[in-house]
Formats: C-alpha cells, structure tokens, sequence
C-alpha cells in the first residue's frame, strides 16, 4: 500500500526513517513539499533529514530538483549540504554545475559533500564538468582548488592534463600533492616525466608519496628500476613505505618494512 502523507506526518522519526525509504515516484508534489520541509526543519534529527534529501534526489522529479537547487543557495550551511547530498542521487547533468560550485563553499562538509557526491556522478561530470573544473584550479582556496584536481583525475579527459601539470609548479604542497594524485587517476602517459620529477625531488614527503603512487597507476616501462632508486635515496619513511608496497603490488620481493609513514610530519 502507498505510502500516505498522513502517515508520513503522524509518524515518528524512526518511522518516517523507514516511510521515507519505502517512498517510490512519482510523489505527489504536497508530498515533495512536505518531505522538503523535512529537510529545513531543524528541529528534525540529522538522520531523517539526511534521508529526507536523499528522497529528493531519488525520485527524480523536477520539483524536487528545484528544492534541491534551491538548498544549494540557502544561508544554512547544514542545509546547503542537504542540497549536495541530495543531488548526488539525481540524475540530470544540469545539476552538476552548482554542486561543482558548492566546491567553493565556506564551509568545509559542504564542500566535502559536494565533492563526494560528484564522485558517485562520474559520467555526468566528465560530460559536462571539466572546464568548471580547470578553472576552479585558480581559485584563491586551496581546499577548493584540491578536490578539483582529483575530480579532474576521474573524468579521464585530455584537457584535466596541461592543467593539472602546470599545478605540480604551485607554492603550496595540497595543490602538488593533488594534482600528482589527479594524474595519476587521468591515466595520460604524459605526465610521467614530471611526475617522476616530483617524486625525486620534492620538498614535501607527501607530494613524493602522492607521485609515486600516481606513476604506479600509470605504470611507465621502467617503473621497476625508478621505484628501486626511490628506495636507495629516499630519507622518508612515508615515502619508503609507500614505494616499497608499490613494488610488492607488482610481484616483487621486498622488506617487510617497519615503521609509521609520515611520522614525522
């Protein structure tokens, strides 16, 4: 039997939990409205609220949609990133430019949330979001400027590869260590020269870990012996580590390291 919206008012939050779930399109917009009021209501638990977005987004319907867009822009950072969550269930490609946008947020878990569910979203973002997202590379905040990087990773994409090069050159460490991880996710063999680079010479032992681990996605030809020059030079344990579990993934006897990566970092 249908899920009624008496029912979903009367019900308590465990229930409405489970009435939420059970809730299939399409929704009547009385019903749209009141589970989008849910999502507003501070007054409700996190969790039916959650669930609440989550509806919005699964059902697919261009009233909930517009709610959810419309959460993007709310002053409330809890329900700004009720809006991202929820349009990581939707399926329009119109909707990943704003949550591309919420990457921008003042408020770090909304940029999180965002970032998490342009993940889930894959296809459409390598449809529609990679210029977005090159540009976001010369935002002024790093933690904007980091998820970018390695959601440019995912889209596959030619044009994520100068970009994405040019920021291994910047100031700050987060932007190398990220754009060495985003090559490494592009799989373009171009990039192995200065990834090797980085991993040799970086002053951040986590930007060294971060190429190594990108070059062995990319598996260069001579990755064998690079990976055993790492190892005879490098200082860091992190770095160690990382390029020793590398070579082990390849098929390679190796010492069975002890130590705390990054320990002194």
């Amino acid at each position: 039997m249908a899920v009624t919206i008496e029912q979903l008012q009367s019900a308590d939050n465990n229930e409405l939990i489970g009435l939420l779930k059970e809730l299939s399109p399409p929704l009547d917009l009385d019903v749209v409205e009141f589970v989008a009021n849910i999502a507003t209501d501070r007054n409700r638990a996190d969790l039916v609220r959650e669930e609440s977005a989550v509806l919005l987004g699964r059902i697919q319907q261009p009233e909930a949609r517009n709610r959810l867009l419309d959460f993007t822009r709310d002053e409330d950072a809890v329900v700004r990133e009720l809006g991202a969550v929820g349009l990581g269930e939707d399926n329009d490609s119109a909707t990943i430019l704003p949550l591309i946008g919420q990457l921008s947020d003042s408020v770090n878990k909304v940029r999180n949330v965002a970032e998490r569910s342009l993940l889930k979203r894959s296809e459409a973002v390598s449809s529609v979001g990679v210029e977005p997202l090159v540009e976001l590379l010369s935002h002024s905040a790093v933690l904007t400027r980091s998820p970018a990087a390695r959601l440019l990773g995912q889209t596959k994409d030619q044009r994520a590869l100068q970009p994405l090069i040019r920021q291994l050159k910047s100031e700050e460490w987060l932007d190398r260590m990220w754009a060495a991880n985003g090559l490494g996710s592009l799989g373009i063999s171009k990039a192995i020269s200065e990834l090797q680079q980085l991993a040799k010479k970086d002053p951040k032992n986590r930007v060294r870990a971060s190429a190594v681990e990108a070059l062995g996605e990319l598996r260069p030809p001579n990755l064998l012996e690079f990976l055993d020059e790492i190892i005879a030079a490098e200082s860091d344990e992190g770095v160690l580590k990382t390029a020793e579990e590398l070579k082990l993934s390849l098929g390679f006897d190796s010492d069975d390291l002890e130590y705390d990566p990054f320990a002194d970092d």
